[in-house]
Order: structure tokens, then C-alpha cells, then sequence
């Protein structure tokens, strides 16, 4: 599989962000950075099996359908966003969703965040997005964040595990 090399790069202090083709190299890196996304924001998920689909990932970024930004302290990866591209069926727009967006604590100092929410919010429109949806689980920081940099709460979204029991019920 051929990928596109690392572009867009642009520093942020001693922050590196970068939009980045999704290797087998990158994955081996994101594995253990999801994980912790994983522990931290998707309690509701629990009593379901951590399987990151990464080939699909690697399928649909192959496709120009899914990007994946970095966070990089030292060269050691320390966040990302992976957005999913797709046109909408309601307005027939390029527009950007977010599987996920994730910084390790130790690393969530002020302004890094709206730094790289900005950052691939200007990639995405480079792309040609013209909208970008984020999510912000109950109870995160993300809640009180996304309003400060103007996003705009739509919908109020729930989850139902079926078949089974929710782990949060």
C-alpha cells in the first residue's frame, strides 16, 4: 500500500502537529494512545471488545476518506484526530466527522487543544470540508470546550447496546 507522506506540519511551542497517512507504522504507534481514549471516553463501551478497525481506516484514508492528524512532543506521539471525509447527502458538501480526538493528559496544557482543533480545522477546509461535526462525551472537558471555539451544540445523541446490557445502565 502506497501512502502520501507526512504533510501539513506546523508547530504549536514544542508541539508538532501533522496530518499523517495511516501506516502500519502509525497504528503500532495510535494502538496504545487509543486505548487510553478508550479507558477514559467510552466507559458506555466497556462490555464490548476493544477492535479498532485499522484496515478500514487504512482502506478509507487509501480512498481520501479518512485522515488522521498528530500531536507530537519530542517526536513521541502524544495525540490525534482521526476524521472521517465524506460528502453530505443533505447538502452535497465535502464535510469532516470525528471518530476521534484524544491528547494524553499529561500533555493537555492550555491552548493545545483549540491549537490543534484549529489546526485541523484549516486542513480540512484546505481538503475542501465545508463543515466539520465533533463529538463531546458527557462528562469530559470537551463538553465546556467545543462552545468556547464556536461550535454549536445540534443533537443530543444516545447510545443502546442491543442484545445486551449497557455497562452505564
Amino acid at each position: 500500500m502506497a501512502f502520501l507522506p507526512r504533510t501539513m506540519i506546523e508547530s504549536s511551542g514544542s508541539y508538532e502537529f501533522a496530518m499523517e497517512p495511516m501506516t502500519d507504522a502509525l497504528i503500532a504507534e495510535l494502538t496504545p494512545l487509543h486505548r487510553a481514549h478508550w479507558e477514559e471516553t467510552e466507559a458506555y463501551r466497556h462490555g464490548q471488545p476493544f477492535d479498532p478497525a485499522y484496515k478500514v481506516f487504512q482502506a478509507l484514508n487509501q480512498m481520501g476518506r479518512f485522515v488522521v492528524f498528530t500531536v507530537r512532543h519530542d517526536g513521541m506521539l502524544v495525540g490525534n484526530a482521526m476524521l472521517h471525509l465524506f460528502e453530505s447527502t443533505h447538502t452535497r458538501q465535502l464535510e469532516a466527522k470525528e471518530d476521534t480526538l484524544f491528547i494524553l493528559r499529561e500533555h493537555r496544557l492550555p491552548r493545545l487543544a483549540p491549537n490543534f482543533i484549529a489546526y485541523c480545522e484549516r486542513c480540512v477546509t484546505a481538503i475542501g470540508a465545508k463543515a466539520l461535526t465533533v463529538t463531546a462525551k458527557i462528562g469530559t472537558r470537551s463538553e465546556r470546550l467545543f462552545p468556547k471555539i464556536c461550535y454549536r451544540q445540534v443533537a443530543i445523541e444516545y447510545h443502546k447496546t442491543l442484545g445486551g446490557a449497557d455497562v452505564l445502565a
